[in-house]
């Protein structure tokens, strides 16, 4: 008898959830179909595409009979400055938002971020990057994040460009993360003033776990950075984003390169970002500061930054630089690190400008080399330009010698 009852309960239980399976998948299918209400809505009223809006239909159920709640939605967005861009970029990333009460969920957030410095023109940027923003709980994350922010921040304006900067800054705890950061920083004598600086343009680096944080600082405090200084800042927001592995990969580098440590560390020092090139990009900067323009090492690790410039500015500065010389525009001690550290439009207007009238092929050589940094790359890394060669040599273009 027991046995009986058994195998009719594993029958009864099979056949249930065999029921379910099927009723399931039909649903399943019938929503991610062309012609259902929730891809038609998804398609004609939000703007998604139509295979973006099959595939969210995977993911969300919409009903007729729902239509009004989900355009009320949709019309407090648009009231708001949304774009049919905006909509479409929220609802793909976040489609339950069309099922949230305008005036329990969505209207006080909104009103919220408008209230504390979250401009008209900023806004519909800000929630369509990142919808989770309209998820979070008001009065447990969004005002005690704000209040966070606040006390490092103190103007609209400074909270408004971290959150360019990481648009998903408000989807943290920020009390939770930042704070236990913050306060190692405070401790070791950093001014409010610098921490500010770090949240503003990197505040992905104060989310890193605390013993991170810890062990950067202490690292670049015995390279000799004063934690009072801007320049601790700019240390701390590389060394950061390095992993120790990669970090002595890139002092072995440039040991390998003819430096020494204290070359290595003189440079950093002078210009922290430096260690955040990639090797590819470190190795080709020094083959061409070396072997091209003849530059010595002293001069690079007095003048690290020039070892940040893109290849291709590099190039077309020493071609320019070169076709002067060959007329005596310029004369053969003109100090390189100044004509390469010249603001793009300073350099236009007194070394290319300038002398078209003896150089009337200046322009044309200069704008090529310009044109051709993303394509084909020659021995020492650089842009293949028409009749120069790799090694920026201009003899067989212009006949300078």
């Amino acid at each position: 008898m027991t046995n009986i009852l058994i195998k009719r309960s594993v029958y009864f239980l099979q056949t249930r959830t065999l029921a379910s399976a099927v009723t399931t998948k039909r649903t399943a299918t019938t929503a991610a179909s062309p012609s259902s209400f929730t891809v038609r809505f998804l398609r004609k009223t939000c703007g998604l595409p139509l295979d973006t809006a099959l595939s969210t239909s995977k993911t969300i159920q919409l009903e007729d009979k729902e239509s009004k709640k989900y355009g009320a939605v949709l019309s407090f967005l648009r009231s708001h400055g949304f774009s049919e861009t905006h909509i479409a970029s929220l609802i793909k990333k976040r489609p339950k938002t069309l099922k949230s009460s305008v005036d329990n969920t969505i209207k006080p957030k909104i009103d919220f971020l408008l209230k504390n410095g979250i401009s008209d023109s900023f806004l519909p940027d800000l929630i369509a990057f990142n919808p989770s923003i309209l998820n979070r709980s008001l009065n447990s994350h969004l005002k005690p994040s704000f209040d966070f922010l606040k006390c490092f921040l103190k103007t609209d304006g400074e909270i408004i460009e971290a959150l360019k900067s990481t648009s998903w800054l408000l989807s943290h705890d920020l009390k939770r993360r930042m704070q236990p950061n913050a306060n190692v920083l405070i401790s070791e004598g950093v001014p409010i003033s610098n921490i500010t600086k770090l949240i503003i343009s990197n505040p992905r680096a104060i989310l890193l776990k605390v013993e991170k944080m810890v062990a950067a600082v202490e690292h670049i405090k015995r390279l000799g950075f004063k934690q009072s200084t801007p320049m601790f800042i700019r240390a701390l927001r590389v060394m950061l984003g390095l992993s120790n592995s990669t970090w002595k990969r890139k002092v072995n580098l440039f040991k390998s390169l003819g430096w020494s440590e204290e070359d290595i560390i003189s440079a950093f020092k002078r210009e922290p970002a430096l260690m955040s090139c990639s090797e590819e990009k470190i190795r080709h900067a020094i083959d061409f500061f070396w072997n091209t323009m003849k530059v010595k090492q002293a001069v690079l690790i007095s003048n690290p930054k020039l070892l940040l410039y893109e290849p291709g500015r590099n190039c077309r500065r020493y071609n320019v630089m070169k076709a002067l010389e060959s007329k005596k525009l310029i004369g053969k001690d003109v100090k390189i690190v100044w004509f390469l550290i010249q603001p793009e439009s300073r350099f236009l207007k007194y070394y290319v400008t300038k002398h078209l009238d003896q150089i009337p092929g200046l322009m044309e050589m200069y704008c090529a080399t310009n044109s051709t940094t993303s394509q084909s790359k020659g021995s020492f890394g650089f842009p293949a330009m028409d009749g120069i060669s790799l090694t920026c040599n201009l003899k067989d273009s212009f006949g300078f010698k």
